[in-house]
């Protein structure tokens, strides 16, 4: 049978493997914690709002959800009828797309108006949103509201840069031991159940709600696999499950949104209600998402309920990126210093506006790349016309009996082609906002620095400039890869971690240029204790840093075998050498993923052990690694829960890493300081 395997699951595939090891490394052993306290900043002075304006906004996004799954995008039977009683009162857009298949990039451009060409964040987990970026959550913020997110998966997570400007921002706890074998969520029901807790009062207010339940695993509370005899019956089973997670998601957004409806303040609330992206399930080559831009995934339920607008469908290409500048428009909030890669329908909605009937509409996916070194995936949709391009360029026509996606008319001197090409052209070409890529910067003497600890000279991938798509291969010709990514998440689903890393192998040599596999695979073989296969972890860990530096698993799991190294080294120069090395390591992390308990536990510790063994007279260094391991202690600390079973062997830690800071502090300076 085969099992579908997305980059979000790619990601975290083996956290719950790692997990004890880290924990073990970094002296923490965790049991039953409470969600983490939400990160709360103070609030700025707000700003004065016509009382016509400051209506509530709610946002729902549904993660992985295909658009003809709901029954107002005509599905029938339907299996959504709280979301089509919602869809009743609103504005529906029948031709809304996202703008990559990838969880943290489609809800970064919703949440900023920007295209990830110019907020950068072209994949999950490998960068944060830049702080330049202002969201829409910042925008409200100014003007007098609470905002409050709650987001279902750790793809999420606070880290990555989405909770800027939000009051209240949940994300899933950060517990290996809670997490599920491939990403790290918190079920639909709790989610609702947490967001009507965490719901102001009184408004005006913004509030966020992500549900990942129709992701992959499909694990709907009753729902399990059948038995398959075939391939065909396998496939069939899988839509039965994803569909049975789309019911479940359905009953949650209706438990949600009746109790909004029970509150004084639904006549003044705008909601809106969208997916981030869809699911292949094999429509279009792959069984999940991530590495192409089919309909499948790549055009989503849309719609926008707004007090006194007339429900009405909108028949215009719309795009993500359309969501942030017309919700400001429609609540009066004029900010002329954006600017943004969308634009305001605020007319369509209010149905005062004529259809944008020639609209283009921009898509893509770097996934590819930016895991196995393939080419980046483009796209262009204007009316019923797809254009597509890689290394190769295609054209689809999905006009009704045009053949649709199922038939490549692309030539080279069709002009519709060449105008949607120019099109496309034109729109990579001038991004809103250029950013800053938001990642690991390497300066010449870092370089030489990592050198002398053994890492290998390390590219990091500027999301911000555009390969050689020529040079590159077309993903499309490597789906070998995606089924061999499938095999490495089967062995897992059947807790075989042997069959895994011989899976990781294979697709290290299908693709050998592959940054996930090389990382994968590290991180496979550090679970088994075996000399042998710590050697190779470190060669696959060293070889995914070089093709990527800011990877932020590779450099953590290269930490753990290096301590491991540390710990059995035969001299106090060798121990020196590996702890140095996995400092280093851990503090490469952190500068990708800046929450890590578990780096910042190894980083406080490894600093404090460093500096107790540095001689007296090097009083300086040791002064500025107390100060360091003090501080990631606190750090730590801050992400523990009160409860936490070793919070007081950490407090202690870190009250015993601030005496030897001030009797390092006491001693007097060595000659020359």
């Amino acid at each position: 049978m085969r099992r579908s395997c997305s980059p979000e699951i790619a990601a975290e595939i083996v956290a719950a493997i790692i997990a004890s090891l880290a924990l073990l490394a970094s002296g923490c052993s965790r049991h039953d914690p409470a969600p983490p306290a939400p990160t709360a900043p103070p609030a700025p002075p707000a700003a004065a709002v016509p009382p016509a304006s400051r209506r509530n906004v709610v946002i729902v996004t549904l993660d992985t959800t295909r658009r003809d799954a709901l029954g107002f995008c005509g599905r029938s039977p339907s299996i959504t009828p709280q979301m089509d009683a919602l869809a009743a009162e609103s504005a529906v857009f029948r031709d809304a797309y996202t703008v990559t298949p990838l969880t943290l990039p489609a809800h970064a451009s919703l949440l900023t108006g920007l295209h990830p060409a110019s907020h950068h964040l072209r994949d999950n987990s490998v960068a944060a949103l830049p702080s330049a970026a202002v969201t829409l959550a910042e925008v409200l913020k100014e003007q007098g509201y609470a905002t409050g997110a709650g987001v279902a998966a750790i793809v999420l997570d606070a880290a990555y840069g989405l909770a800027q400007g939000f009051d209240l921002y949940r994300d899933p706890p950060r517990d290996p031991a809670k997490q599920r074998l491939f990403v790290g969520e918190m079920r639909g029901d709790a989610m609702v159940d947490q967001a009507l807790r965490d719901l102001p009062a009184d408004g005006p207010f913004l509030y966020w709600l992500h549900l990942f339940d129709a992701h992959y695993p499909y694990a709907a509370p009753g729902s399990a696999p059948r038995p398959a005899r075939t391939e065909a019956e396998a496939n069939a089973d899988r839509r039965r499950l994803y569909f049975e997670e789309i019911a479940f998601l359905d009953l949650q957004v209706g438990r949600f949104l009746a109790a909004l409806r029970a509150r004084p303040d639904w006549s003044e609330t705008i909601v809106v209600l969208a997916a981030d992206h869809g699911e292949s399930l094999l429509d279009g080559v792959e069984p999940t998402h991530g590495w192409f831009l089919y309909d499948a995934t790549m055009r989503i339920p849309l719609l926008m309920r707004v007090p006194g607008a007339p429900p009405r469908a909108i028949d215009s290409a719309v795009s993500l990126v359309d969501v942030m500048p017309t919700l400001l428009e429609l609540l009066g909030i004029a900010r002329p210093d954006l600017r943004f890669d969308g634009e305001s329908v605020a007319d369509l909605v209010r149905g005062t506006g004529e259809e944008r009937s020639g609209r283009a509409v921009a898509m893509e996916s770097w996934y590819a790349w930016s895991n196995f070194g393939f080419a980046p995936m483009e796209a262009c949709v204007q009316g019923g016309l797809k254009y597509v391009r890689s290394r190769r360029e295609r054209l689809f026509d999905r006009n009704p009996g045009a053949g649709g996606e199922a038939h490549d008319l692309f030539r080279a001197d069709d002009p519709r082609a060449r105008a949607l090409r120019a099109r496309l052209d034109a729109l990579a070409a001038d991004p809103a906002v250029p950013l800053a890529t938001h990642g690991v910067e390497l300066d010449d003497a870092r370089r030489a620095e990592l050198l002398s600890l053994g890492y290998v000279d390390a590219t990091v991938r500027d999301f911000g400039e555009r390969p050689d798509f020529a040079a590159l291969a077309d993903p499309e010709d490597h789906v070998d890869v995606i089924f061999a990514l499938e095999r490495v998440t089967s062995a897992f689903s059947d807790g075989d971690a042997a069959g895994a890393a011989a899976q990781l192998r294979t697709l290290c040599e299908l693709a050998p240029q592959s940054v996930f596999a090389h990382e994968q695979l590290g991180g496979v073989l550090i679970a088994s204790r075996r000399p042998e296969d710590q050697d190779e972890a470190e060669r696959h860990l060293r070889k995914a840093i070089e093709l990527d530096f800011q990877r932020a698993k590779a450099h953590f799991n290269l930490g753990i075998v290096l301590m491991r190294r540390m710990a059995a080294a035969r001299d106090a120069a060798t121990a020196q050498r590996h702890r140095l090395g996995a400092l280093e390591a851990f503090r490469r992390s952190l500068e990708v993923d800046a929450s890590s308990p578990e780096a910042l536990a190894n980083v406080a510790s490894l600093a404090r052990l460093e500096a107790d063994a540095l001689p007296a007279a090097e009083r300086e260094r040791r002064l500025a690694l107390y100060e360091e391991a003090e501080k990631a202690c606190a750090r730590f600390l801050a992400e523990l829960p009160a409860d936490h079973a070793d919070r007081g062997k950490f407090e202690q830690l870190r009250r015993d890493i601030g005496a030897s800071r001030e009797k390092a502090a006491a001693s007097p300076p060595a000659p020359g300081d």
